[in-house]
């Protein structure tokens, strides 16, 4: 234990900790990394091993590593590689930004963005304050913002995204969808669906566009509203691409519509603003 940078550059690395300083660690060639401090940030090369990073008032810098890597920081940003197995960063006041996950990665921040590159297994990402930008899963994605916008790439599973003030954008997916945010537009594109969603898509805002992208050869049942406040004056409409029955009643634009005979249901929500509905070839 010291109160000083802390600086190694060996092959073979355990535990290190330091109760005030900087923890600087080079590439570790065989065995794990534990470093701990509870004044300063930590820098740590590529690891073939499992990576613990722990701090209470600094940033966190890793490389690529072969294990699972557990990153916390109560004061700064995570900047992580490449990971091999499960990922998880947390911190309370700062970005995250982190390579490819060869596993599970959680991503969870107070105060700052999220980027993430593609995650083997299932990705979550949460913030109170930032943008999330996610390359996407195999297996399913969750993202919640309070303070942002969200753009997904792709999902092999569900998505799951929630923004109390930005824009929702999704691409690439493959499963059952649920976007929501309190003051932006919705931006879906299904093209990547084979055969059916396999659950609900439900997309809903209280301030922007809904736009969702459907190939034309997919059986599903489509519920479309716009909501329409008493002091709005403007003149909005369903878009469809499809077949659609619409109607008008006590300030509201239902339309509805089973596309190919019908299937799995999209729901689409919005107030004041319009809906897309475009086919598109898969």
């Amino acid at each position: 234990v010291c109160r000083r940078t802390l600086k190694w550059d060996a092959p073979i690395l355990g535990d290190v900790y330091t109760s005030g300083g900087h923890i600087e660690i080079g590439k570790v060639t065989a065995g794990d990394v534990n470093a701990d401090t509870s004044g300063g940030p930590i820098t740590i090369d590529d690891v073939e091993g499992d990576v613990v990073a722990d701090t209470s008032g600094g940033r966190i810098t890793i490389g690529n590593v072969t294990g699972d890597v557990n990153a916390d920081t109560s004061g700064g940003r995570i900047q992580i590689g490449d990971v091999g197995g499960d990922l998880v960063a947390d911190t309370s006041g700062g970005n995250i930004e982190v390579g490819s996950g060869g596993g599970t990665v959680e991503l969870d921040t107070s105060g700052g963005s999220i980027r993430a590159a593609w995650a083997t297994g299932a990705i979550s990402a949460d913030t109170a304050g930032g943008n999330i930008f996610l390359a996407g899963s195999d297996v399913s994605v969750y993202a919640d913002t309070s303070g942002g916008n969200i753009e997904i790439l792709g999902s092999g599973g569900p998505v799951e995204a929630d923004t109390s003030g930005g824009r929702i954008t999704i691409r690439g997916t493959m499963g059952p969808v649920h976007a929501d945010t309190a003051g932006g537009s919705i931006d879906v594109d299904l093209s990547a669906v084979r055969g059916t969603i396999g659950g609900r898509v439900e997309l809903e805002t209280a301030g922007g566009d809904v736009t969702i992208r459907i190939p034309s050869n997919l059986s599903v049942s489509i519920d479309a509203e716009i909501r329409i406040s008493r002091r709005s004056r403007g003149d909005y409409r369903i878009y469809s691409d499809f077949p659609m029955t619409t109607s008008e009643e006590d300030r509201r634009i239902i339309g509805r519509g089973d596309i190919n005979g019908g299937g799995d249901r999209i729901t689409l929500e919005t107030i004041n603003s319009d809906i897309h509905i475009i086919s598109v070839t898969n």
